[in-house]
C-alpha cells in the first residue's frame, strides 16, 4: 500500500464572529501529497491562543467563551493549517 503524506491543512473559514455561548462548525481538509483530499476536521488537534476567549471542541465546534479577540487553528503531524481571526462578542 502506498503511504500518502499530508502536505497542508486548510479550514472552511479564515475569519470567525461569534458570541458567547453558542457554537459554530470548523471543518479542516488535509491536502495529500497525490493531490487529493481528506476530511481531518475530528483528526486534528484543535488550538486556541486564548482558550479564556474562544475554543474549539474535538469535533471542530468553535465556541465563544468571553468577548474579546484572538486566533485558532488545526494542527496534525507538525503541519499548522492557517490561522482563523476569531471575534467574539458577549
Amino acid at each position: 500500500p502506498v503511504c500518502l503524506q499530508l502536505v497542508s491543512i486548510q479550514t472552511n473559514v479564515t475569519t470567525l464572529s461569534l458570541h458567547v455561548g453558542p457554537t459554530t462548525q470548523l471543518t479542516a481538509t488535509g491536502m495529500l501529497d497525490d493531490g487529493s483530499t481528506r476530511n481531518l476536521t475530528t483528526a486534528v488537534v484543535w488550538m486556541s491562543a486564548n482558550r479564556a476567549v474562544a475554543d474549539v471542541d474535538d469535533a471542530g465546534r468553535a465556541r465563544g467563551v468571553a468577548a474579546g479577540n484572538t486566533t485558532v487553528w488545526a494542527a496534525l503531524r507538525g503541519i499548522s493549517s492557517a490561522t482563523i481571526a476569531v471575534s467574539v462578542a458577549p
